[in-house]
């Protein structure tokens, strides 16, 4: 009830505003240099619930351009930011649980910078975990230091390395970026990532197509193959009326289903919410509610 409720009230709050956005749908960019979040997740599976609210800025030393819709970007950029998040989960259980009550807190600063081709990448992130009823806790952090080169100005190639900054061990991420201009709006996006043993591959694409009737569609794939023969697919599409307002939603193979919408209220507030369901276990549910701020 308390998931249908507030999924219910976000809809009810884009529909009160709907009337405002014939004067909002000029194709002109936006050049935004702060973009903020504050999103509320809740998760019910079974016996334990998770309550979380993450918050993050990113600046941009030079205006970050839309492409058609408010939150829609190029595929590949050179856009100098640097980014703050954090967040806080509390897991509570059904029936009570005290000793396995527990709350979780995540910090996360990360900066990308490009000199001519090259790119350069640092992120710092600490995350720790207390438990409610005994006299423990636990502290992780990890430094993430990434380098990337643009081959052309459509074919980005970059590594991500991880580091665990208590134990010095770290984890590598071999990617590649490619846009494919179709006209002067529409592309397609590809992307792919594996670890530097290869015992799997991680690949993802994107089409942005602009309608003739001023809107936008936006379908997406991926896949992820696992060494030993492993597999994963998801698809997924939003349906933009105008560059304010989306519906879309996601479906993967094991059975995830997810219901999206998003509305720009103007050109700098926008409120957004999703819901995800397992179709295979009705017990297991997700509702994401956020709120944005673009400068």
């Amino acid at each position: 009830m308390k998931f249908k409720n507030t999924f219910t009230y976000t809809l009810l709050a884009i529909a009160l505003s709907w009337g405002n956005l014939s004067a909002q749908t000029e194709d002109e960019s936006i050049g935004y240099k702060t973009i903020s979040t504050l999103s509320y997740f809740q998760t019910e599976a079974g016996y334990y619930n998770i309550d979380s609210v993450t918050a993050g800025t990113t600046y941009y030393f030079n205006p970050r351009h839309t492409v058609g819709p408010l939150n829609q970007f190029a595929y590949i950029s050179r856009d100098n930011f640097i980014r703050v998040s954090g967040s806080t989960s509390d897991y509570s259980y059904d029936p009570p649980r005290d000793h396995n009550n527990s709350t979780d807190l995540d910090l996360r600063v990360y900066g990308e910078f490009f000199i001519k081709n090259w790119h350069l990448g640092a992120g710092y992130s600490r995350y720790k975990v207390e438990y409610d009823s005994i006299d423990y806790e636990n502290e992780s952090h990890q430094l993430e230091l990434d380098v990337g080169y643009f081959v052309r100005e459509n074919l980005f190639l970059y590594v991500n390395n991880y580091i665990d900054a208590d134990d010095g061990r770290s984890f590598h991420l071999l990617a590649a970026r490619y846009e494919h201009k179709l006209n002067e709006s529409d592309y397609l996006g590809i992307s792919a990532a594996t670890n530097e043993e290869f015992e799997y591959i991680q690949l993802n694409s994107k089409y942005f197509r602009k309608l003739s009737n001023g809107g936008y569609l936006v379908p997406t794939l991926s896949a992820s193959f696992y060494e030993g023969g492993g597999t994963s697919f998801g698809t997924g599409v939003d349906y933009y009326f105008n560059k304010m307002t989306s519906i879309g939603g996601r479906w993967n193979d094991s059975n995830s289903v997810t219901i999206r919408v998003n509305h720009f209220f103007n050109q700098h507030f926008n409120l957004g919410a999703s819901y995800r369901f397992n179709t295979s276990d009705s017990d297991t549910n997700y509702l994401n509610v956020n709120f944005g701020v673009s400068y």
